[in-house]
């Protein structure tokens, strides 16, 4: 998958990995934290996704 696809990719290096978000480079995080950080942004995420459903007007013709 093209970075430019992904709501939230991981370019992994040691020490530190890159983050992107939405296709653009957003920060570096310690690899040590890569699982607890990457699972923190994919919940809040999902959240926010999850908000604008509710939010949409549903038209039926």
């Amino acid at each position: 998958m093209k970075r430019k696809e992904a709501d939230i990719g991981i370019v992994g290096a040691a020490p530190r990995s890159l983050v992107y978000r939405m296709g653009e480079k957003s920060h570096l995080i310690d690899t040590d934290n890569l699982v607890d950080e990457i699972e923190g942004m994919v919940r809040a995420h999902a959240e926010d996704l999850a908000k604008k459903r509710e939010n949409e007007i549903i038209r039926v013709k």
